[in-house]
């Protein structure tokens, strides 16, 4: 799933306006983005070049995410 949302990132980069960026993602997936020092967030970030705020939702299923 870190890598789905790392593609769709990119390609949503450059068509996002705000300084930063919502990720709804299950709290699995929080876990594995914030894994080894947080190096998926960091990637995401430097290649947007926008912060990422990730919000936990448990509703979400784990292969699902929303990027706003």
């Amino acid at each position: 799933v870190c890598n789905e949302i790392y593609v769709e990132m990119r390609k949503m980069a450059r068509q996002m306006e705000r300084h930063d960026v919502m990720l709804r993602v299950n709290p699995e997936v929080v876990k594995a983005l914030k894994a080894n020092n947080a190096r998926w967030l960091q990637e995401m970030e430097e290649l947007a070049g926008k912060t990422i705020i990730v919000k936990s939702d448990p509703v979400l299923h784990q292969e699902q995410f929303d990027i706003n």
